[in-house]
Formats: structure tokens, C-alpha cells, sequence
């Protein structure tokens, strides 16, 4: 194939934490029918292994995008993605539903990654990095990153449960180099009380008698901390795991619509609930502890982790032109553009340029003033602007590198003002 835009066939992973039926944004999204009793966890859009896009061909099966790609990677990636990444995509886009929580997790930085792939490649399958960038689509929260350690120590001074799991003398030491230490010295004792903790992971006993304890001192308070009442939260769904009490040493976030997070390389993090769009690396390697019925990875989560403390983050859409927006994260792999296209009753053509390495255009669904879904309905064309030739029918596309396009738009249904909700994920070289 030598077009410059081609629609994409997506994988759906349907995971168990995933929003089930057409409740979920990821169901409304996939091709085929909808199975009510089903999780829709996750939509794939890239190349990685463990759920590749394809794309229609007129021989009639379909093609794997990375075949696409390989077939003529110097002309679709372009120079510059090429010499910096070799012949494969080097990001990956998502939309996640998620119903409840995700495991407590972290992805491996380059080095660790290529380590962990060369000695236990039947679990870590690539020898890449994974840092990620989430976008709400909906009311969404987190955990990210490990809390400013005042706060901890804060939580560990009401908690004597914790206290005796941990053990005694590492959270002393803690809260000493707290108060006296230098930021080093902050973090070494802090790697002692998160270790000591989850020590306890597979100790299912242990862990039952202190979470019942916790339970019972939080119902007794008559107002519990975000931190608190989230962890009886979890507790329905993860009885006796160690995530529980991890939880407590997080940042828990809550984003609105069009308010992101990044995660990068060994820093602990959980999706709790809403929808996102999602860019990463391409890469599936998690370093799981807590909060799954998955592998628990927990020796190597303890050695990765940075401990670095404080508030996240929260990144904001960046104007880049009429009716585009911007994220860019610190890396080379990946950016997001998000586009909201007022939906006229008149066909609309908008242009969205050019970018100067591959992309994939992603569209979701009409939105209202607040970027809450729209009962509106549109007709939707992706037009290539040097040939004039329009596609329509798909939500997602591939793009070869430099390719303009533009957007017709013309409202099918629905009153009220609407605008088309869309990502463009490209490189950020």
C-alpha cells in the first residue's frame, strides 16, 4: 500500500479491571458487537506484539501495521524517527475504561528494561522503557508518585497498625531523617519503611490482622482523609492485599476532562477509575506490587524505584492554534495533540497541518462546552490534503510522516452546541 492515511483495525484487551457492556468508552470504540457482561479494558493502536493494529488491504486479509511499516520505513517514519528508532513505531496509543483499580506499578527505565527482558524475557517480554502519558477523557483518578514524605510520616504517626507491619525501628529512623536528614538521607529511610512493608506481601495472615485494625480506626473517625476513605474503597475489591496500605504512601489525583499526568521510569503509580487516553513507548513492561491477582514482581519494584517525593505534575492541554492543543512530555518517543472541531449544521473542513514524524489520528466523540459526551452526531472525513482524497468510517487512521490533512465535519443529528473530541499521537523528536 502507498497510501499516505490508512484506516486502522485496533486489538481490545478486555482485562478484568476493564468497564464492562457499552458503559465503557473503549466498547463504543472496538469493531463488533458489544457483549454486555464483558470488561472492555483497553483499545491498541501501534505495533507492539501483545496487540498489534492492522490495516485493510484490497487483497483482503488484513495487513499488520508493522509489515505496513517495514515494507518502506524510510518513507513512512521519515529520516529523522529512522535514525533515531530504527524501523519500528516508537509509541503506542490507548484508550482505557477503567472500573477499578489497576495494580500499584512501575515500568522499568532502558537499562533495567533490557536487563529484565534478557533474564526473564517469558515475563518481560521487550527490552524497552515504558513512560506514559494518561488524559482524561472523563472525571479520573490515580495514584502517582509517592507522597511529600511530611505527609507520610503524618500517616504513619495515626496508623500503629502500619507502624508494627512495617516494624517499629524503620519507621523511628524514618521520621527521624524526616526531620534532621538531608534529601538523600530522606530517601534511603524511606526505601527501609517501603520495604518493610512490603515484605508482608504474600503474608496473607499478617496483612488480614493489620487491615482489620486499619478498617476499624478509620470507621471510628468521623473524618477520614481522601487517603483513608480510599483504602476502604480498595479493600472491597483487593481483600488482604498489600496495596492497601501502599496506597497510603501515594498521591491520589483526581483529573477533569483534558487534564493529564506522565509517568516516567520506577515511579509507582495506579489507575483507579474513569477514562483515559493513553501514549507510552512502545512497550508492555510492568513491575507490579500490589492491588492484582497478577504476578507481584516485589523484589525488583524495591530495588527500581527512585523514592522520589512530592505532588505531580498535572499537565494542561497547550494551545497550538485554532482548535488544537498540545502535551509534550519529556521524551523523544512520543507528544499528544488534542483537536475540538465545532460540529456545524454546514459541512466544515478543518485543517490540522502536518506532522513531521508518523502519527496516528484518533477520534472519539462529540463533546459539550465541559468536553462531557454530546448527543450530537457527525460525519466525519480524514482528507489528505495534497490529493484531495477523503476517508471516512474508522476511528483511528495512521499517517505516514508529513502528511497534511484536514477534517470535514458536518453534523448528522443532535442539538446544542458540540465540538469532535480527537488525539493526534506523533514523535516528539
Amino acid at each position: 500500500q502507498d497510501a499516505r492515511v490508512v484506516p486502522l483495525i485496533n486489538a481490545v484487551q478486555n482485562y478484568d479491571w476493564g468497564t464492562k457492556g457499552k458503559e465503557s468508552y473503549v466498547a463504543r470504540l472496538q469493531h463488533g458487537e458489544i457483549k454486555l457482561d464483558q470488561p472492555y479494558a483497553e483499545l491498541w493502536m501501534g505495533t507492539h506484539p501483545n496487540g498489534p493494529s492492522k490495516v485493510s488491504t484490497q487483497q483482503g486479509d488484513p495487513l499488520p501495521l508493522s509489515s505496513l511499516i517495514s515494507s518502506d520505513s524510510q518513507n513512512i517514519l521519515g529520516n529523522a524517527v529512522k535514525q533515531e528508532f530504527g524501523d519500528d513505531l516508537p509509541f503506542l496509543l490507548k484508550v482505557l475504561s477503567v472500573a477499578k483499580a489497576l495494580s500499584i506499578q512501575a515500568h522499568p527505565d532502558k537499562k533495567l528494561a533490557q536487563e529484565l527482558h534478557k533474564n526473564h524475557g517469558n515475563i518481560y517480554k521487550d527490552p524497552n522503557h515504558k513512560p506514559e502519558m494518561a488524559i482524561a477523557l472523563t472525571q479520573f483518578e490515580a495514584l502517582c508518585g509517592f507522597r511529600p514524605f511530611e505527609e507520610i510520616v503524618e500517616e504513619l504517626n495515626q496508623a500503629p497498625e502500619l507502624k508494627e507491619l512495617i516494624g517499629n525501628d524503620l519507621v523511628n529512623e524514618f521520621i527521624n531523617k524526616v526531620s534532621k536528614g538531608n534529601p538523600e538521607e530522606k530517601k534511603e529511610g524511606f526505601r527501609g519503611v517501603f520495604g518493610g512493608l512490603m515484605k508482608h506481601a504474600d503474608d496473607t495472615e499478617r496483612l488480614k490482622e493489620s487491615l482489620s485494625r486499619l478498617v476499624t480506626r478509620i470507621n471510628q473517625n468521623s473524618s477520614p482523609t481522601p487517603s483513608q476513605s480510599l483504602s476502604l474503597r480498595l479493600l472491597k475489591d483487593y481483600p488482604d492485599d498489600i496495596g492497601i496500605f501502599a496506597a497510603l504512601f501515594l498521591n491520589y489525583v483526581q483529573l477533569s476532562p483534558g487534564q493529564g499526568l506522565f509517568m516516567g521510569p520506577n515511579e509507582p503509580h495506579a489507575y483507579l477509575k474513569g477514562d483515559i487516553v493513553e501514549c507510552m513507548a512502545t512497550s508492555d513492561n510492568v513491575v507490579r506490587s500490589g492491588l492484582t491477582p497478577k504476578l507481584k514482581d516485589v523484589k525488583t519494584l524495591i530495588s527500581m524505584l527512585t523514592y522520589s517525593s512530592g505532588l505531580p505534575k498535572i499537565y494542561s492541554p497547550v494551545p497550538v492554534g485554532e482548535h488544537l492543543f498540545e502535551y509534550v512530555p519529556p521524551i523523544k518517543e512520543f507528544k499528544l495533540q488534542k483537536f475540538l472541531l465545532p460540529i456545524q449544521e454546514e459541512e466544515t473542513t478543518y485543517d490540522i497541518g502536518a506532522s513531521e514524524g508518523p502519527s496516528i489520528l484518533l477520534f472519539l466523540a462529540p463533546v459539550g462546552e465541559d468536553d462531557t459526551p454530546s448527543d450530537v452526531s457527525a460525519a466525519i472525513t480524514v482528507v489528505e490534503s495534497e490529493s484531495g482524497s477523503g476517508l471516512n468510517g474508522s476511528v483511528s487512521y495512521f499517517v505516514k510522516a508529513g502528511t497534511s490533512l484536514s477534517i470535514r465535519l458536518k453534523r448528522k443529528s443532535g442539538l446544542g452546541t458540540a465540538r469532535l473530541l480527537g488525539f493526534r499521537a506523533t514523535t516528539n523528536l
